[in-house]
């Protein structure tokens, strides 16, 4: 395999510009919270301007003076905008946010809920997950406008290989179906068949658990099992909807030894409400 040189520093810068997103959202993980350090997100804006205040008055001048020569900061060439549109939401999240805590410092309403914004280790968490989104959706979206032939085409074919989808039709009626999930270190095997729903996730650690679920449409309610193979502990549940908002659970969980709802499994009658604001 021959790769050209002017390839190769093409994947390279890019590769730079990506790695650099992916080392600030872990610095950002990895930083302490003390109250004496802040980070904002316009440092990572290379169109954000300094403001200035003029004079009050001035003289004018016939005098022509040329205009300094536009300068180009490297963030410009780094934290370009993504397919997905990451930056762009972060930015405007940042904004929004920035512009409210502005708007009730000035007004002396920062105790009225309408104007509370994330505390400053939310928007720490969310900055570190959204750029670790953005160098992710920023390779994808490189390699998949890369040039046939190329390294970053390449790596493409190499990241479908490291990602695989298989699928076997066991009858007419089953179907399996893995799915690799590289970044996660895990796998899932889900069995696609008319009467429960069930799937099997498998991790880098060899934890092995296997969920199972049934719905009853015309009762208005479902029947589940989670088996931790590794413990060899299972839990099953029954959920039947009541009224709206209201769901009613009766669950067990116990040995894979023993039988659900037998003497020794912690057996609970629960009351769920749930509602979306």
């Amino acid at each position: 395999m021959v790769i050209k040189w002017q390839d190769f520093k093409q994947v390279c810068k890019k590769l730079i510009h990506i790695s650099f997103a992916f080392s600030i959202a872990l610095n950002l993980q990895a930083a302490d919270a003390d109250a004496g350090s802040s980070f904002m997100l316009n440092q990572l804006n290379p169109y954000q301007k300094s403001v200035i205040r003029a004079p009050g008055s001035f003289i004018p001048t016939d005098e022509f003076v040329q205009a300094p020569e536009e300068q180009k900061i490297w963030l410009q060439s780094i934290l370009v905008e993504d397919d997905a549109g990451v930056l762009k939401s972060i930015r405007e999240n940042f904004k929004d946010w920035e512009e409210k805590e502005e708007y009730a410092k000035n007004w002396n309403i920062e105790s009225i809920k309408t104007y509370e914004t994330p505390s400053r280790a939310y928007k720490k968490s969310y900055l570190s997950k959204k750029l670790l989104k953005y160098a992710d959706k920023r390779l994808s979206g490189e390699i998949k406008k890369a040039d046939e032939g190329s390294t970053l085409h390449r790596v493409g074919q190499l990241e479908k290989a490291l990602r695989p989808k298989v699928e076997a039709q066991v009858s007419k009626r089953i179907k399996i179906k893995v799915k690799a999930r590289v970044l996660q270190a895990k796998a899932i095997v889900r069995v696609d068949n008319p009467w429960v729903e069930h799937n099997t996730e498998l991790n880098a650690k060899g934890h092995i658990q296997m969920n199972f679920k049934r719905d009853f449409s015309q009762l208005g309610a479902n029947a589940n099992v989670r088996y931790q193979v590794n413990e060899g502990q299972y839990i099953a549940w029954f959920d039947k909807q009541l009224v709206e908002n209201w769901i009613g659970r009766v669950s067990s969980e116990q040995s894979d030894k023993d039988v659900a709802f037998s003497g020794d499994a912690d057996k609970k009658l629960q009351l769920l409400f749930n509602k979306s604001f």
